[in-house]
């Protein structure tokens, strides 16, 4: 039993929450960043010749401020597509997983499994000029709520890196770095199984 990908005829490209972001600030705010003009003109040529896909995925989740606005831009990058959200992409892999081992079957994991259709098929018959999106902008309360919550996830990561490092030299800290990935690799192996 074993796994093997399908990949897409094109290149297909995620675009970090923060690059897209950047490349917001730089086209509508006029900040003068030459890299990420450069890397969004890269990204928008190769586009629009079809010779990469860039999907939207779950950005307007991590974007605290001008959802609607940062959001519209990076529409025009992804010519609509978008990715299925993280919990649907990853269920879809989970029961190929447990298909596969009581099956004893190979996985196909395949770029598809990530999209609604598949893209380069959208692309080929793609006809209109224009993109119909919702963009919903946050209240205030979910803007602070989001700020909230991140800044509570940073302080508890600190106190649990703190404690993690105290009293511990550096060949016991990679021990442990490398013993706490073999468990949790293995927590979800045992649990994928179950």
């Amino acid at each position: 039993m074993g796994a093997y990908t399908t990949k897409s005829k094109i290149p297909i490209i995620w675009v970090d929450t923060f690059a897209v972001i950047e490349i917001y600030k730089t086209n509508k705010e006029e900040k003068d960043n030459p890299r990420i003009k450069k890397l969004f003109e890269l990204i928008k040529e190769k586009v629009y010749q079809r010779k990469l896909i860039c999907p939207l995925g779950e950005q307007e989740e991590e974007i605290e401020e001008k959802v609607g606005g940062v959001i519209r831009q990076f529409i025009d990058l992804s010519l609509g597509i978008r990715f299925l959200s993280n919990d649907e992409i990853k269920e879809r892999q989970l029961v190929k997983a447990i298909k596969s081992y009581r099956r004893t079957k190979d996985i196909e994991l395949t770029y598809l499994d990530a999209f609604y259709e598949d893209p380069v098929t959208y692309l080929q018959n793609k006809k209109q000029d224009f993109i119909f999106a919702i963009v919903l902008e946050p209240t205030e309360l979910e803007i602070n709520n989001r700020k909230a919550t991140k800044q509570k996830n940073i302080e508890e990561l600190q106190l649990v890196k703190d404690k993690f490092y105290q009293n511990k030299d550096s060949s016991l800290i990679v021990s442990d770095e490398l013993n706490g990935s073999f468990i949790a690799t293995s927590y979800l192996i045992d649990t994928y199984r179950y």
